[in-house]
């Protein structure tokens, strides 16, 4: 069961859930309708998903929604700089949950080069998605506790000011972990932008995002969009 949306800044909406399957659920629904418009509108549909964990349920639930998968692509929000396979690749997570069934049949774009250097992959990532249909009809983002969104991490590399016209940035994690990240300027342009958390902490950082604060990957991202972010949370921390 969940509440009706409620903004509480410009530029978010929270919907709470009493559990994590059911936010996964709703969001999975919803997020199949505006690819379902998307395809009826232009012929094809731009999705970027995140890794972790909580998307799980999400991506699962997604996988079974009756869609026309060979019109859509998808993507990722960041990637680790492990190849697809590896444990903590982000492109694992989606082969088996999404990448399913009738849902195989999507056009899927990893965030990863086989033998290249952060660097180099970037450029041939740019390259690569530059003939894709953009911008992104779907993005649909996690949130850390920092407040850190896709690999965009506060205090991190400059992702505020990556070259006009790119969709990916190198990124790097707190702990020096190399990643690549969608860009600042790719998220906030997505038609339909979507927060799926779980937890009370991270509840309380949502309601307290300020627009003004572009220190703050999250509040960057929520203060230079057209359409408000919508946020699924669920306060309980489950399976």
């Amino acid at each position: 069961m969940s509440e009706p949306g409620t903004p509480y800044r410009v530029g978010i909406t929270i919907r709470r859930f009493d559990r994590p399957a059911g936010a996964a659920l709703q969001l999975a629904r919803d997020v199949a309708a505006r690819l379902r418009d998307a395809i009826d509108e232009r012929g094809v549909a731009f999705l970027a998903v995140s890794g972790g964990t909580t998307p799980a349920a999400f991506l699962a639930a997604l996988a079974a929604e009756r869609l026309d998968w060979p019109r859509l692509h998808v993507t990722l929000t960041d990637e680790r700089w492990v190849p697809e396979g590896h444990p903590r690749a982000n492109a694992t997570l989606v082969t088996q949950t999404l990448l399913q069934g009738a849902a195989r049949h999507c056009h899927w774009h990893p965030l990863y080069v086989p033998g290249l250097e952060p660097g180099a992959g970037v450029t041939e990532l740019n390259r690569a998605l530059s003939a894709l249909a953009w911008p992104l009809d779907v993005a649909v983002l996690g949130i850390g506790e920092d407040g850190h969104v896709a690999s965009l991490f506060p205090g991190g590399l400059p992702w505020d000011s990556a070259p006009a016209g790119d969709a990916v940035v190198a990124a790097r994690a707190p702990g020096g972990e190399e990643r690549v990240s969608l860009s600042l300027a790719t998220l906030r342009a997505a038609r339909h932008g979507y927060l799926l958390f779980n937890g009370a902490r991270k509840l309380a950082l949502v309601e307290s995002l300020d627009a003004t604060d572009e220190a703050l990957p999250a509040a960057a991202v929520m203060a230079g969009r057209k359409e408000p972010l919508i946020a699924y949370a669920a306060e309980e921390i489950a399976p």
